[in-house]
């Protein structure tokens, strides 16, 4: 059995599927996603420099050196440009930099490292490190001393792979393979040290239009930040805007180095961080994968390394060139954006997405390509003009011209903008169809076919609903979606494709938490509300964020969030956030401190209700008191100091207001009321779903180290819902209810595992290894309860018997399958001593042998455990 294990996993790295979860023996899956990888990833032929393909593998090999040779080692231009005024650290940030690395920040950064990681040129992953710690964890510390004292690294430390991986499907040109490093994990870890302290200063020195890497900042805000600005670009009376898409060519490849320090010097950075970030990229050397092999060995100019934990964050400092240079046209008046009060948006990047947004002005447009291709020219971070579009508005008459000054093509919305659409028009079924496409296209994978019913939930778990998961953070998506993801995952579920299956539990059942009777899958249509809120949420709370000051300045000038209502003029992904305030309304609480950020009329703070909620605006109205009027209004040096009561509606309100508590030398503060306060995603998922009772069983089902195989078959057991034959009869299929194990009686779940004769044998059997003795029972769940009753305490025996009542159900299942489509046949016995060893591989590695106790250990040597002799004595 460990064999086999160590087999799986072996596979399992091989395969590079790190979604699913050992212990389910999915090794045909396995096998067959290394055969594809490999497939994909081969290199045969591929398109030369001039277009001509080239077929012979020798010359293939002398071409793919010589072009990443060539793209690494681009001539570069000094760095002669003024950038404009760029964000500089403070005295806070410069301490923290400077602070000294610590052994605990060491040991932290290699094992919080990813396992199953491809390994570098030294060929050990991170498992190795944190395995053999005990021998190898001193002169890996020392390693990391010695770059940080002397600001040097062996060259031999800091060699690469780089691994060529297709972009897409039938890449036939280099340009479409993307170059991922494989760096030696020493090297790793000094990286990730300078990255984990780079990253908790970054929002000081970068512009809020910049979103990838950054705490606090969402790749979402950016999809609606985007969709709100292109909302009627189709429009032909409202069309005045110009949207420009820029694609940078090999963009990480390509960067100049001197560009991103000159950027670290005009942000403070220290001179000995520039200096370990210089050695860090200066000093590798790069050798092709090529096929599996390494090829060349070489250096470089130019270029950050993908797989590099330091790279993302240097790229946004270089991208933080474009953002100054563009804030100082906009400042200057050289180009003409669009605005809303005092906010103005430029442009919107994660990392090397860019969006740039303009008016109708020719001078701005041709002043923008100005300032795209001096930036280019200095930081090396060019235009794909092949790949770069334009997006004109409909008022707008000289489009030609336009795009022929940025020497780009014009497009149409809508197009894909980091993974969803960005659309002038509202949010339907149709727009959505790239999301049921990916997950069609992931399940008709022919080797998905071959994982086994808890490979496909764990399939369904990590990666299908991800997507789904993904869309739903940015738009309120439609109802018909929504059923045909669920049917789809369903049917993927039940039967291995997308085809019709039939389906022993419902969705909805299926659609609930563990120990509520489900698999802990989430409906995506409850999902997609927590996300709404969550967005409503952020915009309360981070009214720092580009997108939440866009929304207050586009569409909250003048009212409250909570009174505004959705216009055709709103962009959808807007609407789709007011229409969750109903959901965030009633678990909300505001802490009253000055009342000054806190809407007097319409902010829900009056016991989770708003005045106009409770009086509608009849207060307002007797008091003759604005709209805009802020809570602060009543309070005077801490207290509340209300007006003389004119109305009944005033005499039952001024006693509520005075029963709220004011939080002196505090500020306002919206307060989420559960889970102690922190809100998420899941916690509004948790008040947005229909709740169901506990389900008693799950411990029994789920606890305890088991394969999911045997869970989910004992899930489907004691809900009754396995297709024996009277639950076939019930779904209409004809066939003759007979029992394949003892050719008696009618079969069903309860005849099957506990009144057959064969199955009673069996758990007979069981139970007197435990000293019981079996009495006949109801059904499966009487037995059940009794198991419960005699193992309500919570150790080895426990854990043992969990271990052992699932292992049954599965192999009496797989036993009666096996008659009936195998035509096989295995007697009581040797089921017995199937479900024996199967607990044994479950348990005997977690098994602590020496705090079991006399009778525990002599029932583990009933079950033939190995237990050494002398712990018996």
């Amino acid at each position: 059995m460990q064999a086999l294990k160590q087999e799986e996993c072996f596979l399992k790295q091989k395969s590079r599927q790190h979604w699913l979860t050992l212990g389910d023996s999915n090794t045909k899956f396995f096998y067959a996603a290394i055969a594809t990888r490999r497939a994909t990833n081969r290199i045969k032929k591929c398109k030369g420099i001039d277009g001509n393909l080239i077929e012979d593998l020798d010359e293939v090999k002398n071409y793919t050196k010589q072009f990443f040779y060539s793209l690494l080692n681009q001539e570069q231009q000094p760095n002669s440009i003024h950038v404009g005024p760029t964000r500089r650290l403070d005295s806070e940030a410069l301490s923290h930099l400077n602070a000294p690395i610590t052994d605990d920040e060491i040991v932290k950064v290699v094992f919080k490292s990813p396992k199953h990681k491809s390994p570098g040129p030294d060929g050990f992953p991170a498992e190795f490190y944190q395995i053999a710690w005990a021998i190898v964890g001193n002169d890996v510390i020392k390693a990391c001393r010695h770059f940080f004292s002397s600001g040097h690294i062996l060259k031999e430390m800091n060699c690469t792979f780089i691994s060529l991986v297709p972009k897409n499907d039938g890449a036939d040109s280099l340009e479409n393979y993307r170059p991922i490093s494989l760096c030696n994990f020493i090297y790793k870890v000094i990286s990730k040290l300078l990255a984990d302290r780079l990253q908790k200063v970054m929002n000081k020195v970068i512009s809020p239009n910049q979103a990838a890497f950054l705490k606090g900042r969402s790749i979402h805000h950016n999809v609606l930040l985007a969709n709100d600005l292109v909302k009627d670009l189709h429009s032909k009376t409202r069309g005045k805007k110009i949207c420009f898409k820029a694609d940078l060519r090999k963009a990480f490849d390509s960067v100049n180095r001197d560009f991103i320090y000159m950027m670290l010097h005009n942000m403070g950075f220290p001179q000995h961080w520039v200096k370990w970030i210089q050695c860090c990229l200066e000093t590798p050397k790069f050798s092709i994968l090529f096929n599996g092999s390494p090829i060349g060995f070489f250096g470089s100019k130019n270029g950050i390394r993908q797989g590099d934990p330091l790279s993302p964050y240097l790229f946004t400092i270089a991208m933080e060139g474009l953002s100054c240079m563009l804030e100082e046209a906009v400042s200057n008046g050289k180009i003409k954006v669009p605005h809303y009060g005092s906010v103005y948006i430029s442009h919107i990047t994660f990392a090397d997405d860019l969006i740039i947004f303009l008016r109708d002005d020719p001078v701005s447009v041709s002043n923008l390509a100005d300032i795209l291709n001096e930036f280019g020219k200095v930081s090396g971070l060019k235009l794909n003009h092949a790949k770069s579009k334009v997006y004109v508005g409909a008022c707008i008459d000289n489009k030609d011209h336009i795009a022929q000054t940025l020497g780009v093509a014009e497009g149409n919305l809508p197009v894909p903008y980091l993974g969803l659409p960005l659309i002038s028009t509202g949010i339907n079924k149709a727009s959505c169809q790239p999301i049921i496409q990916k997950i069609k296209n992931r399940i008709s994978s022919w080797k998905n076919r071959l994982l086994s019913k808890a490979g496909r939930l764990e399939l369904i778990r990590s990666v299908l609903t991800s997507y789904s998961i993904y869309w739903s953070h940015a738009f309120l998506l439609p109802a018909g979606l929504l059923h045909d993801i669920d049917k789809l995952l369903m049917n993927f579920f039940w039967n291995g494709t997308d085809g019709k299956a039939m389906h022993m539990v419902n969705w909805d059942s299926i659609c609930k938490p563990k120990d509520e009777g489900g698999l802990n899958l989430r409906h995506i249509r409850d999902w997609n509300k927590a996300c709404m809120v969550k967005q409503l949420w952020d915009i309360l709370q981070n009214k720092s964020s580009l997108w939440s000051q866009w929304v207050f300045a586009r569409y909250l000038t003048k009212e409250s969030i909570w009174e505004t209502s959705a216009k055709t003029s709103h962009s959808a992904a807007w609407k789709g956030i007011l229409k969750a305030r109903r959901w965030l309304r009633n678990n909300i609480s505001y802490v009253i401190s000055s009342g000054t950020n806190i809407n007097m009329w319409y902010d829900p703070w009056v016991n989770g209700k708003s005045i106009f909620q409770i009086f509608g605006d009849r207060v307002r109205q007797d008091l003759g008191a604005p709209k805009d009027w802020k809570v602060s209004e009543f309070i005077n040096n801490g207290t509340w100091c209300l007006p003389n009561p004119t109305s009944p509606d005033m005499l039952l309100l001024w006693p509520t207001i005075r029963a709220i508590t004011i939080k002196n030398n505090s500020s306002d503060m919206l307060i989420w009321l559960h889970d102690n306060g922190k809100f998420s995603a899941t916690s509004a998922w948790n008040q947005i779903r229909r709740r169901n009772n506990k389900w008693i069983q799950s411990s029994w089902t789920w606890d305890s180290p088991c394969s999911q195989r045997h869970s989910l078959c004992t899930w489907q057991a004691l809900l009754g819902k396995l297709p024996t034959m009277d639950n076939m009869q019930r779904r209409g299929i004809y066939i003759v209810n007979r029992c394949s194990l003892c050719m008696q009686n009618e079969e069903s779940v309860d005849h099957l595992y506990f009144a057959c004769d064969y199955s009673s044998w069996i758990w007979k059997d069981i139970l007197k290894r435990f000293d019981f003795q079996r009495l006949p029972r109801p059904n499966l769940h009487h037995e059940l309860e009794m198991l419960m009753q005699s193992f309500s305490r919570k150790g080895p025996l426990t854990q043992l018997a969990r271990i052992i009542f699932r292992c049954a159900i599965w192999w009496i299942w797989k036993e009666m399958c096996g008659r009936i489509f195998e035509c096989h046949n295995m007697n009581k016995a040797q089921i017995l001593i199937e479900i024996l060893q199967d607990s044994r591989s479950c348990m005997e590695q977690e098994l602590n042998t020496e705090h079991l106790t006399r009778r525990e250990k002599d029932i583990f040597t009933r079950f033939n455990f190995s237990i050494r002799q002398e712990s018996l004595e």
